[in-house]
């Protein structure tokens, strides 16, 4: 059984975006793409926060990603610093580690997470003085705007299966 849709002067059928040898059927000369999750938006329809193509919410997404593993990565390299400076009286930025690995995993499986994401980086900017409250903030909020429009999508296996 094959569904389709009807093509008229104002309707092209889906538009298919996800072109993989795992999403093709081949019938002979005619192909069928399955797996329609990958589908473009209604032209008809704005885009706005989470309504970018699917394209480009992946590339967003896994931008997001990295600036969040980097700054929790900026953040721990600076909590290692102190405690060796100060000893176990510099605990304290532990935690703020543990913040941003927990608003990361938030972004992650929420869509408003990335406007959790920004809230540490607003805190940053007010209370951390230097260039380092400036930088670590601005990644933040960067950051969470993308978590915000992105969405990343983890690559699937490939079949080891001829087709």
């Amino acid at each position: 059984m094959r569904a389709a849709l009807p093509t008229t002067r104002d309707n092209y059928g889906l538009i298919h975006f996800d072109f993989e040898s795992d999403n093709l059927s081949w019938n002979g000369n005619e192909v069928s793409a399955l797996d329609f999750a990958m589908t473009a938006p209604e032209p008809s329809k704005p885009l706005g926060p989470k309504r970018v193509s699917p394209a480009w919410s992946n590339r967003l997404g896994w931008t997001a990603v990295a600036l969040a593993t980097l700054a929790t990565s900026f953040m721990a390299m600076f909590a290692g610093g102190e405690t060796v400076a100060w000893g176990w009286e510099a605990i304290g930025h532990y935690g703020q580690v543990l913040v941003l690995v927990g608003v990361s995993l938030l972004a992650l499986t929420v869509p408003w997470g990335g406007v959790v994401f920004a809230l540490p980086g607003l805190f940053s900017l007010a209370r951390l003085r230097g260039s380092f409250g400036v930088i670590l903030g601005l990644l933040l909020i960067l950051t969470g705007v993308l978590f915000v429009f992105g969405n990343p999508r983890p690559r699937r296996a490939r079949s080891s299966r001829r087709r």
